[in-house]
């Protein structure tokens, strides 16, 4: 039985996805820590030029600009390297991800029934197999680049600010709680949406399938027109 295979819950899509990355938690642990490196000048550019803007203001010393511009300089360089190493980290670990998901789906679709997969037909198989699991591998490449950015610009923003200017700290603990409440609304309106698009693209594609296994049948009796409305409805 090939790994994973025992690993899906369709009622916790989440809880699934986080057995699936159960045996990539060091190379998840490294990409994390990357990340934080690579993603650095977010949060550090702010401030490095604020002091650079302060010591010209204030005429300051001279060793705290070549510091600040030492500093600035480094954090840009670094992101080079740092980012075609979370790149390669990333990838492998969704990569490892999809062909698990693809021979556990396999695996699974050759214990059905024949009766369920003549009821089913091949085009909606393929379509489970190959486009349902490209669909995850982008959803958790937009996640890893999207998601990690914002949580550790979150995490910054709250460190800077409640060093510099602890008295903006409240209005982050209100902003967050009120943006999650928004996009947990939004995500329940848009589910059953989605589930029903998402059905209406399995029946286009086992349409599709038809139309392409009975092209032969199809134009012998000159029923192009019917097979053309079919796929349109």
């Amino acid at each position: 039985m090939p790994p994973g295979s025992q690993s899906f819950d369709g009622h916790h899509p989440v809880r699934t996805l986080l057995r699936l990355l159960r045996p990539s938690r060091g190379r998840i642990a490294l990409a994390v820590l990357t990340f934080v490196v690579k993603d650095s000048p977010v949060w550090l550019l702010p401030v490095l030029t604020a002091n650079i803007i302060d010591t010209v203001h204030t005429h300051g010393p001279i060793s705290h600009l070549w510091i600040n511009a030492g500093i600035l300089a480094l954090v840009l360089l670094q992101n080079i390297p740092t980012h075609i190493l979370w790149v390669r980290l990333s990838s492998r670990i969704i990569r490892s991800l999809g062909t698990e998901l693809r021979s556990s789906l396999t695996h699974h679709l050759q214990q059905l029934s024949i009766g369920f997969h003549t009821r089913t037909g091949a085009s909606l198989l393929q379509t489970k197999v190959v486009r349902d699991v490209e669909n995850i591998e982008q959803m958790l490449q937009q996640v890893a680049q999207a998601g990690t950015s914002a949580v550790f610009v979150l995490v910054g923003a709250l460190t800077l600010t409640a060093i510099r200017v602890p008295q903006f700290v409240p209005l982050f603990l209100l902003v967050v709680p009120a943006t999650a409440v928004l996009v947990a609304f939004v995500r329940k309106r848009s589910t059953v949406r989605n589930e029903q698009f998402r059905r209406r693209v399995e029946q286009l594609n086992m349409r599709v399938g038809e139309m392409a296994h009975l092209m032969p049948i199809t134009r012998a009796h000159g029923l192009e027109q019917a097979a053309m409305h079919r796929v349109r409805g």
